[in-house]
């Protein structure tokens, strides 16, 4: 419905009367901007689909896995503070650097008066873990405990919210299966298959995408962190106390190692051999026990230790001779 403007004639009228080789050329720089726009939307559907391994190199240039965290018994050991007789002096509780590892959650109040409150007792080097993979890979958690003792423990683990995004974290409401005993990795966790790890202590939780991914999604197993119940004795003698400054030692140190595991993953897939998490797990363990010869004394060659020593790659014997 636009009126064309008075320098419109003239313009068409120059075009018409083009040589015919500048009509040629202006045809063939017709077809190469067709041919750059063509190349220009499948560039951007390209980027679109990438745009979450986009997101994930910010700042950083590093590509990012995503790496789906458990929160009790692997980053920290909570009890009810109702299993303790007397209150714990939380704030006795510090480690080597001064940092407060024991903390107390006062819960919501029962409908019968009780509290369900929790003490928290941090694993040594959470934080060192997770400022150190963060910047390789998209860190989620998940708790089955509820969203207000998740709340809380973020606002210990991650208090600035530079470390999980509000979408890659789940609790108990959002838990799965027939009677709600299943995490799901798509509820806090968007990347493939193949570029995910998990870190948890229970590999039943997971047992439905486990089964789901047919071998392609890399579990790793969490040592179990039990340090409250494991303690509770010397705990009561110590921090039950007012004013005492001794605690007992945490001497924890698997969260070190497993940052190290998780970096020698992150460069395996990320590296010019592009394996999967799966495969690049399944090399980093056949490496453990690299090189070791080991004579297993038991005449069941399909015995569990002789399975566990070969997948860590180890050589087992099965009788002692010289070359042993």
């Amino acid at each position: 419905s636009r009126q064309p403007s008075a320098e419109e004639p003239a313009m068409a009228r120059g075009t018409r009367s083009m040589e015919p080789g500048r009509r040629e050329q202006s045809a063939d720089r017709g077809r190469s901007m067709d041919r750059g726009r063509s190349l220009d939307q499948r560039q951007t559907c390209d980027r679109g689909r990438s745009m979450d391994r986009g997101r994930s190199e910010e700042r950083t240039g590093v590509e990012r896995l995503g790496l789906v965290l458990d929160v009790d018994n692997t980053l920290v050991h909570s009890v009810k503070r109702t299993s303790f007789p007397v209150p714990l002096n939380v704030k006795a509780f510090v480690n080597g650097r001064d940092e407060q590892e024991l903390f107390e959650w006062r819960g919501p109040t029962l409908m019968s008066g009780a509290s369900c409150g929790c003490y928290v007792k941090l694993r040594p080097g959470v934080h060192a873990f997770l400022r150190e993979l963060k910047y390789f890979y998209d860190l989620s958690i998940f708790s089955m405990g509820d969203k207000g003792y998740l709340d809380f423990i973020r606002s210990i683990l991650d208090p600035d919210g530079s470390i999980f995004a509000d979408e890659n974290v789940g609790s108990r409401n959002d838990m799965q299966g027939v009677s709600h005993d299943q995490k799901s990795i798509r509820k806090v966790c968007r990347h493939p298959t193949q570029r995910i790890v998990i870190f948890d202590d229970r590999y039943e939780v997971w047992k439905n995408d486990l089964d789901r991914s047919k071998g392609q999604l890399a579990f790793v197993r969490a040592y179990p962190y039990t340090f409250l119940d494991d303690r509770r004795r010397e705990l009561l003698r110590l921090l039950a106390r007012p004013g005492e400054a001794a605690v007992p030692e945490d001497r924890d140190v698997h969260l070190r190692h497993a940052a190290r595991l998780f970096r020698l993953l992150h460069s395996d897939v990320v590296g010019p051999r592009q394996l999967s998490t799966k495969a690049a797990l399944h090399e980093a363990w056949m490496r453990t026990l690299k090189g070791l010869r080991i004579l297993i004394l038991d005449g069941r060659t399909e015995s569990g230790v002789t399975k566990a020593a070969q997948a860590f790659g180890a050589r087992v014997n099965q009788q002692l001779d010289r070359s042993l």
